[in-house]
């Protein structure tokens, strides 16, 4: 069997399933918790901040498929570290 690196989405069915603590944002989480399948831990403990930087050539070259993906990122993702 293929070695699958672990994934958001394995890493917190393994906490649903018991086999462990995992650390994960709260957006990939949020509903496990307030459904009561995955309890926090550590209450008040916060990871670090984290960047996350897309490289890509600014106006030339700049393919309308990049900057479909991205600026959905860029809107979205700071509302999500708010959850």
């Amino acid at each position: 069997m293929p070695f699958l690196p672990p994934t958001a989405h394995s890493l917190k069915e393994t906490a649903i399933g018991g086999l462990g603590i995992v650390a994960r944002p709260g957006y990939v989480c949020h509903d496990a918790v307030q459904s009561g399948a995955i309890q926090q831990v550590l209450p008040g403990w916060i990871a670090s901040d984290l960047t996350l930087t897309a490289l890509m050539p600014y106006r030339q070259g700049l393919l309308p498929s990049v900057r479909a993906f991205v600026d959905p990122l860029a809107a979205d993702l700071p509302e999500a570290a708010r959850i």
